[in-house]
């Protein structure tokens, strides 16, 4: 009686109004078994005769439902064909640019995906695009991501001061500029008319350069074949970023700049450009393409995602204390500034505790 009641009040406002709003019933998860679950829920919802409603609604996080892209795929593809007459959003999503905490409120999503990491504003973007892939292939029609702009201020919650969000959002702590190689991009329909494009990564290592006022990419750099100008991620250590979407056998130009308005362009020289402009042409897989600002000197050994090292640290605890746990603090994971976390280790053998990352 409540849903249909609300769903009478929507109908009736819609019917005088100039928008004809959309009901959506909103299940958080994907866990699909007899007991419980999305296609458990809806089954129900419509056997209790709720049935006026136009999308089948879901939130989907890694962190706390598990699974994988393709999974979601295959449970859109099931509710795709029992109920054809309803559309069917993700209607929360969300995945981290980094594991740094910019507050005092602490983070609420910190896992990571395996082929999505570690956590970075491209992998952040790759998880998107490959999601809303995912979706758009099984026969889905929206994914809705949150929460963009809950950046960390001053202002305090009921528990803390700051965002438990800021990692997760599109824009720097601190300076609120977009991330111009993040997951704010993902939503640029021209990543998604080829749905075999590839993502391209653009470096430049500006280090001994004056970037006060912002690093630039500036060319033809998308698949619209539109001179463009995007702001670049400074990763650290004088080494910006910004990724993107193209098909492959695409080529193009570019060149980077200081500045957006009056800007310092890069002079490169002739041995490395063509009519003053890098040129590129993108392969089959993931990229990289980086120099150094002004130069002809590469700064990407390969094209292929380099892979981590996996390194264990190891303490030997005979004769001590350890009833309450075995604890290693330090900077793991990141190679720019000072990000320390506090990680549990594992007994290995007698009194010998490991952490491994």
């Amino acid at each position: 009686k409540l849903f249909n009641a609300g769903i009478q009040a929507v109908r009736d406002v819609s019917a005088e109004s100039e928008i004809d709003t959309k009901i959506a019933l909103h299940y958080a998860g994907i866990d699909n078994n007899e007991s419980n679950g999305l296609s458990w829920f809806y089954e129900n919802v419509i056997a209790h005769g709720i049935t006026d409603f136009d999308v089948i609604g879901f939130s989907y996080y890694y962190s706390w439902h598990g699974g994988s892209i393709e999974q979601v795929g295959n449970q859109i593809q099931q509710l795709s064909q029992t109920y054809p007459d309803k559309e069917i959003i993700i209607l929360e999503t969300g995945y981290p640019w980094t594991d740094r905490n910019f507050d005092n409120s602490g983070n609420i999503i910190n896992d990571f995906v395996s082929g999505y990491g570690p956590p970075s504003p491209s992998h952040q973007l790759a998880y998107l695009v490959d999601l809303t892939k995912e979706v758009m292939s099984s026969g889905g029609d929206g994914v809705i991501f949150w929460e963009s702009a809950w950046v960390t201020t001053p202002c305090y919650t009921p528990w803390a001061q700051g965002s438990s969000h800021d990692h997760v959002v599109f824009f720097e702590p601190f300076t609120d500029n977009f991330i111009g190689s993040g997951g704010g991009l993902w939503m640029n329909p021209d990543f998604y008319g080829d749905m075999n494009s590839v993502q391209v990564i653009f470096k430049t290592d500006a280090a001994e350069e004056d970037t006060s006022k912002g690093v630039f990419i500036v060319g033809d750099i998308d698949n619209d074949r539109a001179i463009e100008q995007f702001r670049m991620y400074h990763e650290g250590k004088g080494i910006y970023s910004y990724t993107t979407y193209m098909s492959p056998g695409f080529n193009g130009g570019f060149n980077f700049q200081l500045g957006d308005t009056a800007a310092v362009s890069e002079t490169v020289p002739d041995s490395c450009t063509t009519g003053g402009s890098r040129t590129f042409t993108v392969g089959d897989s993931n990229q990289e393409i980086g120099y150094v600002f002004g130069s002809c000197e590469s700064i990407v050994e390969n094209n292929e995602e380099p892979e981590g090292l996996t390194v264990t640290f190891a303490v030997n605890m005979d004769g001590r204390d350890v009833s309450g746990g075995m604890y290693v603090t330090g900077d793991f994971t990141r190679i720019n500034g000072s990000d320390w976390s506090i990680e549990p280790m594992e007994e290995a053998e007698e009194n010998i505790f490991v952490y491994t990352t």
